[in-house]
């Protein structure tokens, strides 16, 4: 008789998905959040997903210390929603973050910002499809901060 051997696996182990309902504009939230945080949000090329025409509005920011990396990416565009079925207006996803606690402190300065009307985390396991938002995502880090970054650093002639 054979045996079955089953894998599980956490998608989003690593990742954390922090909602926020505000009525500003991306540019203004991430100067909060960088004050707020310490972080140095920084604004790329749009997020576009293929075979669609939105572009939603993306921001990083990596912490070279501990390896944390911050994207803040609008969920609202004039043809739709980045995530559907949410009301919110951005998510700021964390990636490499230490510990519950940290999470905390983060969702606490950010609720602490004025202009936030609401901060709080999602669980991404509820939220469908969001295994291949998480790749685009990531695929859209890849081709706007780390290959440049390794453009940068390659000597010359190779």
């Amino acid at each position: 008789m054979a045996k079955k051997l089953k894998v599980e696996s956490d998608l989003f182990e690593g990742y954390s998905l922090l909602a926020l309902v505000t009525p500003l504009k991306d540019y203004r939230l991430a100067y909060f959040i960088n004050d707020a945080l310490n972080f140095q949000l920084k604004k790329y090329d749009d997020l576009r997903l293929s075979g669609k025409e939105s572009a939603f509005s993306w921001y990083y920011y990596s912490q070279g210390s501990n390896y944390l990396r911050c994207m803040l990416i609008s969920n609202m565009e004039e043809k739709g929603r980045l995530i559907p079925g949410q009301r919110i207006d951005f998510i700021l996803l964390i990636k490499n973050i230490v510990d519950d606690e940290q999470r905390a402190e983060i969702l606490s300065k950010l609720r602490k910002i004025s202009s936030v009307n609401a901060a709080f985390e999602i669980d991404m396991s509820t939220i469908r499809n969001m295994d291949v938002l998480l790749e685009a995502i990531e695929m859209h880090e890849l081709d706007q901060v780390i290959k440049p970054l390794i453009r940068k650093t390659k000597p010359k002639g190779e």
